[in-house]
């Protein structure tokens, strides 16, 4: 439209020519004249299709560069959006866990005092045990007293047994002296029953004093059967 304006003669709003004053249109001007404003109006075209062409190509690289900083947000948000997801499963799992966990801490919890109350118990009776123990220890030393004690009178009543063994002997031999041991024997069973009495009743000892006592009772079965045969 500019350009038929032009040739027409009336001048566009972008053209440089000036009229001289006294002159007439551009319809009066020569083909010369016509020719200079197409150049010059050729001329401005072309620059600003260059500009245009520059500016488009630097709109398309703009493009272009926006275009690869959109691709590589999308594909940092699928990336998040994979992340994200990935964060909420683990999530739902490390729920799940702390879920189990705490069931678990409550299952110890009542374990533990369980523990703690056998605990205590196995300290009571440990205490009684070692009360028990003592008294067993205390028991024993009396029984290792008492044993002394019996093996000490044992030793002396064999002594005396022998002894008494011994003057038998030399009875039967002399059947005419007679050797008045009565008053000995009584003190022999005077002093095992007085040792009987030192004892407890479920003591072993009493059993070492039985074997004495019946030693004691043979050796007064000789002592008669003696007085018996010096009699007759």
């Amino acid at each position: 439209m500019k350009f038929k304006k032009f040739l027409s003669g009336h001048p566009t709003d972008n053209s440089n020519v000036r009229q001289n004053p006294g002159t007439n249109t551009m319809s009066g001007t020569s083909a010369e004249g016509k020719l200079a404003a197409l150049q010059s109006y050729f001329q401005q075209t072309s620059e600003k299709c260059h500009d245009l062409h520059c500016n488009l190509q630097k709109a398309k690289r703009e493009c272009a560069n926006l275009e690869d900083i959109k691709s590589d947000l999308q594909t940092k948000v699928v990336d998040q959006d994979k992340c994200i997801l990935e964060l909420k499963h683990e999530l739902a799992k490390l729920q799940i866990a702390k879920q189990s966990l705490e069931i678990e801490k409550g299952e110890l919890i009542k374990s533990l005092h369980i523990k703690e109350e056998q605990f205590a118990e196995l300290r009571r009776q440990l205490g009684s045990k070692d009360k028990l123990i003592h008294q067993q220890k205390n028991q024993f030393d009396d029984a290792v007293k008492n044993l002394s004690l019996a093996n000490k009178a044992k030793a002396s009543l064999t002594t005396r047994l022998a002894d008494q063994d011994r003057k038998i002997a030399l009875l039967e031999q002399s059947r005419s002296q007679k050797i008045p041991m009565r008053e000995e024997l009584q003190v022999v069973h005077d002093a095992l029953h007085s040792l009987r009495s030192g004892f407890r009743r479920n003591d072993p000892q009493h059993h070492t004093i039985d074997t004495l006592e019946q030693s004691f009772s043979l050796l007064m079965d000789r002592f008669r059967m003696a007085d018996r045969k010096s009699v007759v």
